[in-house]
C-alpha cells in the first residue's frame, strides 16, 4: 500500500509517519511542493466549482 500526501506541516509529523509506515505497513510518499495539479482532491474541487458557477 502507498499513501500519498501533500506537503502540509502536519503531514511531516513523526507520529503520522509512524502510524502510516509502521502500524499500517504502507509506504509514505509526498506530492511535489506547489503542485496542486497532481492532487486529486484539488482537481475534484475545481470541477465542482466550475459546475456550480454554471
Amino acid at each position: 500500500s502507498v499513501v500519498i500526501m501533500e506537503h502540509a506541516s502536519i503531514h511531516h509529523s513523526e507520529v503520522i509517519r509512524a502510524i502510516i509506515e509502521d502500524k499500517c505497513n504502507a509506504k509514505l510518499l509526498y506530492l511535489p511542493p506547489y503542485s496542486s495539479g497532481y492532487n486529486p482532491a484539488e482537481l475534484a474541487f475545481c470541477s465542482i466549482k466550475t459546475w456550480l458557477q454554471r
